[in-house]
Order: C-alpha cells, then structure tokens, then sequence
C-alpha cells in the first residue's frame, strides 16, 4: 500500500472537537484551507493509497522520516505567494530539498493587488523562485490557481505549460471532472449554511446578514479563527502584539 503525505491542518477522518481545532489552529486561520485540502483527499484516496495530513508542520528535521515512511508528497496550497506565508514558504523550501520522493503542488496561487504588475520586482521573488526549483527537482510540474500567478512565475524564469500550468483551485475537483449545480427553488423553511468574510463588499455583506432575517433555519459557519473563537466561547479574541 502506498502512502502519500498530504500538506493539511486535519483528514477528512479526524474527529476534532471545537476547542481542539482552535488550539491546533486546524483550520490554518480559514476554512477554505478544509475544501481544499477535502478535495485532495477524496481524490487521492484508494483501496490502495493510505493518505495522511501533515497538520501543517513543515520541518526540515522531518525529511529523514517522510522520505523512510511515504512515497511522495501532496502540498495543496492557497495564496501562498504574499509576505505573510513566505517565512512557511521557506520552511517547505528547505524541507523539500531534503526528501527524495516525488512532491507535487496543486493549486498555488498569489495574493497580489487588483491588475497587478507581475513584473515588478518584490522582496520575495528569490524566496518564490527557490520554491518553485526545488519543487520541480521532485516533480514534472506545478498547478497553479490562475493566469496572473501563470504570469508571474513565466516572469521569475519559469516556462507555462513546462514547469506550471493553471488548474485552478483544488475544491473545484471535489467530485470529479463535473460541476453540477442543482436547480434550487428556496423557501421561508429552506435549509441555509452561509459563511463570510468581512473582507467583502458591503453591499455583500449587508445582502448576507439580511439572509438571518428572512430564513429561520440558516445556520452561519465561521469563515475565520477569530470568528469561529468569537462564535464558540462568546467572547471577542484580541491578538496582543509583542
């Protein structure tokens, strides 16, 4: 049986409690990171094929133990490409370079401005560069989320259709090559989940919150680890800066 170690702050198999995913920050500061990741694991998984979630640790120490114990290694990945995730970004780099079993990258994208300039020079552009090389010393190709990240990695010295290619984000294979979107006729009683970010628009936002108003059985999934703290303790959490 083959054994594939998958980039994921849980399995779809684990049972966490509420408090514990809080603690463990299983969510990776938004659920978005659960679709993502479900996707994978779901698509992945055979009679034959044992996956197991690395619950985020990226540790260079590690590489000895992932390369005795797995046959390759599945980093499905958001917008990681922005200042905040390059010191993780570095961690995998350091690791990766270290293993000798295959590692593949599914849909890595970028957290750039509206219509960015994808050939202005950015602080990181080494940090990504070194990534993306050590990734396809592992791997044939990455998956990358769409064009402007396309554009961006053509732009460091990276060859679309060679070394990335744009799949978009991993979730939107969670049930195969389909998407089918029912024809849904809503009711007063209608069985709502709704999440949101406060980062949207406000006409989105006020659209959202009136929802609660018309629909009595919407029940509201925290998006955030602030707001899912928020929703399960009642209290507001307040980050302290050091």
């Amino acid at each position: 049986m083959k054994k594939i170690l998958v980039r994921a702050g849980m399995s779809p198999l684990d049972t966490f409690s509420a408090d514990e995913m809080i603690r463990r920050n299983a969510i990776g500061n938004n659920v978005g990171n659960l679709m993502y990741a479900y996707s994978v694991f779901r698509n992945l998984t055979t009679e034959n094929v044992k996956l197991e979630a690395d619950y985020y640790r990226a540790d260079p120490a590690d590489a000895d133990m992932i390369n005795e114990n797995y046959d390759s290694y599945v980093i499905p990945l958001a917008n990681a490409i922005r200042p905040s995730f390059i010191p993780t970004l570095k961690k995998y780099t350091a690791l990766i370079e270290k293993l000798n079993i295959p590692v593949f990258v599914v849909g890595m994208g970028m957290a750039f401005p509206y219509e960015p300039n994808v050939k202005q020079e950015r602080p990181f552009d080494g940090d990504v560069k070194r990534f993306v090389s050590a990734v396809l010393e592992k791997s044939n190709i990455l998956g990358l989320r769409g064009q402007i990240t396309a554009d961006y990695l053509s732009y460091l010295g990276f060859k679309e259709g060679r070394d990335h290619m744009v799949i978009g984000c991993p979730s939107m294979y969670t049930f195969g090559d389909n998407i089918k979107i029912r024809d849904t006729e809503l009711n007063d009683n209608s069985s709502i989940s709704m999440n949101m970010t406060p980062a949207a628009d406000q006409k989105v936002l006020k659209f959202l919150n009136g929802l609660s108003k018309r629909y009595k059985n919407l029940e509201f999934t925290p998006q955030d680890l602030d707001e899912m703290i928020l929703t399960y303790s009642g209290t507001p959490f307040f980050r302290r800066s050091c």
